[in-house]
């Protein structure tokens, strides 16, 4: 039986307006769901407006229309106290957000009852390409080892203008938040114990909702996957699986991302604890400790064309056990103790001073850009690049058929095989990604780049790249 059943007997449940039970700053109501009580059955929910935690994101409007009076006569609608109990709801659900319809499958165990233990919350995102199904054929083994002991949620992402579901962190992360404001309404659970997990490119959308949403989730599990912000809050626990010959999220990246968050959360990243399962260990060596942070490694599929970036046999059994042996913690905004992002925060080597014009016609509105190095003669954003020098930079005052200079500060994150050598030629790409693309991974026709060679004299030395670089809209036949 799972530590969470023994620990605590009956759970307060998440039911009725969002966030409901959950004590909240002036900050965080600001941000939170402006929401009264349930309006009646027979009239549409009222807009709510979330504003993101993050200032590259926009505000998002979320639109859920009530079912039909005659379908809700069993339930009220508001989850209030003395509600009737919610009706069992498996399958596929849609709602919409920001004008988007969006899917997620609702997976209930057999035995479910909304008026018994509250049961823990499993958000598990699939990668580039899936879908919910992923996680209903046990492509990824979660379902098999968390058993009947959580209510588990298969989001979906949206599929992009190359016919691909990708998830976009700037459009993905507020729809997750609105998710959680909106699961009450359909189904009992805690909210104290919220997972999310993700594979690949939902690893990385796992790694931003637990940094952007810190203080609504209680633990992240990414496998394959890194995490691109550089600023969060909250509190989480980390489950990082990662693959030591995985070709495509290269181990050294991960490593940067696991000792960001053992930073984050006041852990010493040079600390190898055994954790529960053999593939795992952590950044403290304290057993209770609310917000551990877990580094389990594999070999699995190494060598095998992409194998090594598949999900591995032990993940679903480790990431359960692991969280099901955290310690009680209610959500909160603040840093972990002795953690935060101060203490996160990685130095730069150097800076990048550049000039971009924009297309007059550009496909849509800038909101964040990044700056990688290629090897010599390299063009296509569809390899990994050498090594990744500026993350994430805001656009400034671009304007179609504008000019801005920027310089942003650069952190040599070796990636590649062999990395970037000093000194030495390198293409070096700037993309501009935009609100109707993707982020980390740019999308054809609607995110911004453009690439120049550039003589690299080494690793501390100013970069300034002369002349204006004329952004372009990605072609679509890089084959992203």
């Amino acid at each position: 039986m799972p530590l969470w059943r023994r620990r605590g007997g009956a759970k307060r449940s998440a039911r009725g307006p969002s966030r409901g039970s959950i004590p909240r700053t002036p900050t965080q109501l600001l941000w939170g769901v402006t929401r009264g009580p349930s309006p009646a059955p027979s009239i549409e929910r009222s807009l709510v407006v979330l504003r993101s935690r993050s200032p590259l994101l926009h505000r998002v409007h979320l639109v859920v229309a009530i079912a039909p009076v005659a379908a809700l006569m069993a339930c009220s609608g508001g989850g209030q106290e003395g509600d009737a109990p919610l009706p069992r709801e498996d399958g596929l659900h849609t709602m919409t957000v920001a004008d988007e319809e969006r899917t997620y499958w609702l997976d209930l165990p057999s035995d479910y009852d909304p008026e018994a233990s509250a049961l823990p919350l499993v958000l598990a995102l699939h990668g580039t390409g899936g879908s919910h199904e992923r996680w209903l054929d046990d492509t990824y083994n979660l379902k098999a080892a968390v058993g009947e002991d959580a209510v588990l949620v298969y989001p979906d992402a949206l599929v992009s203008s190359a016919g691909t579901r990708q998830w976009v962190t700037d459009r993905d992360v507020p729809f997750i938040d609105a998710l959680l404001d909106h699961l009450p309404d359909r189904v009992t659970f805690d909210p104290d114990r919220i997972l999310v997990t993700g594979q690949s490119s939902g690893a990385g959308m796992s790694h931003e909702i637990g940094c952007q949403l810190g203080d609504r989730v209680r633990a992240v599990a990414p496998q394959a996957g890194v995490l691109m912000s550089t600023e969060c809050t909250g509190s989480v626990a980390v489950i990082q699986v990662q693959g030591t010959g995985d070709p495509v999220v290269p181990i050294g990246l991960a490593t940067s991302t696991n000792t960001f968050w053992a930073k984050y959360n006041g852990l010493d990243a040079g600390v190898s604890e055994p954790g529960l399962d053999e593939h795992c260990v952590s950044r403290t060596a304290e057993a209770d400790h609310p917000y551990p942070v877990l580094w389990c490694t594999h070999n699995e599929g190494t060598g095998v064309g992409r194998d090594g970036h598949k999900w591995p046999s032990f993940a679903g059994k480790a990431i359960w056990e692991a969280f099901a042996a955290l310690p009680d913690a209610s959500p909160t905004s603040a840093a972990p103790t002795g953690g935060g992002n101060a203490n996160a925060a990685v130095d730069s080597d150097t800076t990048a001073t550049f000039t971009l014009r924009f297309p007059e016609d550009w496909p849509s509105t800038p909101v964040q850009g990044a700056v990688v190095a290629y090897a010599p003669g390299e063009v296509t954003p569809t390899t990994a690049p050498l090594a990744f020098m500026t993350m994430s930079f805001a656009p400034g005052d671009a304007v179609p058929g504008g000019e801005v200079t920027y310089e942003v500060p650069v952190s040599w994150t070796q990636f590649g095989a062999g990395g970037v050598q000093f000194p030495g030629t390198y293409t070096l790409m700037v993309t501009m990604h935009t609100e109707n693309g993707g982020y980390p991974i740019p999308v054809p026709e609607m995110d911004l780049w453009v690439t120049t060679e550039y003589e690299l004299t080494g690793r501390d030395e100013p970069i300034a790249i002369d002349g204006v670089l004329d952004l372009t809209p990605i072609s679509g036949d890089t084959g992203l």
